[in-house]
C-alpha cells in the first residue's frame, strides 16, 4: 500500500512552523515598533521616537507608548507627544 505522506517532509514542516512562530513571537513588538518609526518619520520628515510598544493576542490589541514626534523646523521642541495610543480588534465579534 502505497503512503500518501511523506513523515520527514511533515516532521520538517512542522519544526520550521513552530520555529517562524517562536521568533515572531519573541520580536513582533520591536518588528511593530519599527515599522511604526519609519513610517511616521517617512510621513513627517522628522525624528520620531517611540519608548515601547505593547502587544496583546486576545482581543489584538496595539499599545504604543511614550511617541514623541521632533518639530524639524525646531528640533528642541516636539510637534506632538502621545503617552499612550491604543488600537484593538475583537475578532470573535
Amino acid at each position: 500500500m502505497a503512503s500518501f505522506m511523506r513523515w520527514q517532509g511533515m516532521v520538517a514542516f512542522i519544526v520550521l512552523s513552530a520555529l517562524v512562530t517562536g521568533l515572531l513571537y519573541f520580536f513582533v513588538e520591536s518588528l511593530v515598533k519599527t515599522v511604526i518609526v519609519s513610517s511616521a518619520e517617512s510621513s513627517f520628515g522628522a525624528e520620531v521616537n517611540v519608548d515601547e510598544v505593547k502587544l496583546v493576542y486576545s482581543p489584538l490589541q496595539v499599545s504604543v507608548l511614550g511617541l514623541q514626534i521632533i518639530d524639524k523646523d525646531t528640533p528642541t521642541q516636539n510637534l506632538f507627544s502621545l503617552e499612550r495610543a491604543t488600537a484593538a480588534v475583537d475578532v470573535w465579534q
